[in-house]
C-alpha cells in the first residue's frame, strides 16, 4: 500500500512541478540567474578568505618555526631532520 501511496504521490509532485515551471518559467529565469550568481559570488568571497587566512597561519608558523625561540618550534625544527631508525636486540 505505501508503495501505491509513494508511486502516486511521485507522479501528482512530478506533475506539479512541471505545471509551476511552464507557467513561472519565464518569469522566474532572472531571479534563478540572479541568485546563483550572489550565491557564486558568496563562494568565491569565502574562498578568497579561506586561502588568504590559510597563508597567514602558514606563515606565522614559518615564523615561528624559523625563530627557535621556543621549544616547540625546537622541537619542531629537530624532527623535520631525518633520523635513523634503531632496532634494539637482546
Amino acid at each position: 500500500m505505501e508503495e501505491l501511496i509513494s508511486i502516486v504521490g511521485f507522479g501528482v509532485g512530478a506533475s506539479a512541478g512541471v505545471a509551476l515551471v511552464r507557467a513561472f518559467g519565464d518569469g522566474l529565469r532572472p531571479v534563478v540567474r540572479g541568485v546563483m550568481r550572489a550565491g557564486m559570488g558568496v563562494a568565491d568571497a569565502v574562498s578568497g578568505l579561506k586561502t588568504e587566512a590559510q597563508e597567514e597561519l602558514h606563515g606565522a608558523e614559518r615564523t615561528t618555526a624559523t625563530s627557535g625561540n621556543t621549544a616547540r618550534s625546537r622541537r619542531r625544527a629537530a624532527s623535520e631532520a631525518p633520523q635513523r631508525i634503531v632496532i634494539a636486540h637482546e
